[in-house]
């Protein structure tokens, strides 16, 4: 899929930091993150959002995010992550594999990501949606997640300190209580800008090319 057909794809897409209104409420307060959630009509569990602010510019943080691989060392109980498709810098198919709680089962899920310019030199996004990919297949001993959408939004508050939100939505599939998943899911976004904020701090400066062919784009 090319990067326009991509983009406008995805943009047609709806997610959760623009589903059903702003009924945000606050849930909890941890370690410089804030994390609201939101109930949606039809879904067991409510959307997420976490918001923190870090310690540098937007196209530092995008870098960090893009590096596939590597997500594995701050996501959110992300086990393996591997890139199946890419489209320039801006557009990647990705596969995770995620560590679940006990008594839960281990879960993959497949998701496109889509990185852009909102505002350039100011705000950036990364927009991802769950999608089924034919170079991997559902797993023997996995659950396939049927949903996982969601986004980062990049704002600079200046030379060197950025806002970051995070936004997400999740169906990890499988039968498990409500309150295990909602009380499992609410630690994600906390877990996962913590880490973005601490592989932020520790990768700076190691991504110059990246942040230079970003810089470029209007």
């Amino acid at each position: 899929m090319g990067l326009w057909l991509a983009l406008a794809w995805l943009s047609a897409a709806a997610t959760p930091a623009r589903a059903a209104g702003d009924d945000w409420h606050p849930v909890l307060h941890d370690d410089g993150v804030e994390v609201r959630e939101r109930d949606v009509p039809g879904r067991s569990l409510p959307d997420f959002q976490g918001e923190e602010v870090i310690d540098a510019d937007p196209y530092q943080i995008l870098a960090v995010i893009t590096d596939v691989p590597a997500q594995t060392t701050w996501m959110w109980q992300c086990a393996e992550s591997s890139l199946l498709e890419s489209d320039g810098d801006a557009v990647q198919v990705i596969h995770h594999r995620i560590k679940a709680h006990w008594p839960a089962t281990d879960r993959d899920v497949v998701f496109r990501s889509v990185a852009r310019v909102v505002e350039p030199g100011r705000e950036l996004a990364v927009r991802f949606s769950s999608e089924s990919n034919a170079a991997a297949p559902p797993v023997s001993g996995l659950v396939r997640m049927p949903l996982l959408e969601g986004e980062f939004d990049l704002v600079a508050l200046g030379p060197e300190r950025s806002r970051v939100t995070y936004t997400v939505a999740a169906d990890p599939g499988g039968v498990l209580p409500a309150t295990f998943l909602s009380e499992t899911v609410r630690q994600s976004p906390v877990d996962t800008l913590v880490g973005l904020r601490r592989r932020v701090a520790e990768t700076r400066g190691r991504y110059p090319d990246v942040i230079a062919r970003w810089r470029a784009r209007r």
